[in-house]
């Protein structure tokens, strides 16, 4: 049978365990405290640059139908233009004045497009497109195209290339 004694030592011992485990237990809830206060200020962090994204977001929105607007107003004047000096001087223009003036006007409605292009990309992520066949040889050849390479440059591209379903505007 257990003595007084080592009853009381045991009794001791287990006094000490419990203390310990008293305050293994203290600097766990002060762990979880200081984990809660990081994960509020994380949380807190993460909604103020939510809301610092979405302003930005519609900053750009706001930015690219600024920009839209006021480079297409120059191109339909251009091009109009085009079309009277066309229209007007049509019997004084030589071939080559008449080719330079279709080249213009090839010119205005390509970075019409352009434009619509970065329009259209600034949407990207807000409405998603419709999936289509979109021809990348077409589109190889409206990137040289855009390039207008000089006469002495000559670009060749193996095709075919295939036709895949994608959203155009990401491609």
């Amino acid at each position: 049978y257990p003595t007084i004694t080592s009853l009381c030592a045991s009794g001791h011992r287990m006094q000490q365990e419990l203390e310990a485990a008293n305050e293994e237990i203290a600097a766990l809830k002060e762990v979880v405290a200081g984990q809660k206060v990081a994960q509020k200020e994380a949380a807190r962090e993460h909604q103020e640059s939510t809301k610092a994204l979405a302003r930005t977001n519609q900053e750009l929105k706001e930015f690219a139908y600024i920009i839209s607007h006021d480079l297409k107003a120059p191109l339909r004047g251009i091009d109009t233009l085009v079309g009277w000096i066309a229209d007007d001087y049509s019997e004084v223009l030589d071939e080559d004045g008449k080719e330079q003036l279709s080249l213009l006007s090839e010119r205005v409605r390509k970075m019409h497009n352009l434009i619509e292009g970065v329009l259209q990309y600034s949407r990207i992520g807000r409405i998603r497109s419709q999936w289509e066949a979109v021809n990348l040889e077409t589109l190889v050849d409206g990137a040289i195209d855009l390039l207008a390479p000089p006469e002495e440059i000559t670009i060749s591209v193996d095709t075919p290339f295939p036709i895949v379903q994608c959203e155009e505007i990401r491609m």
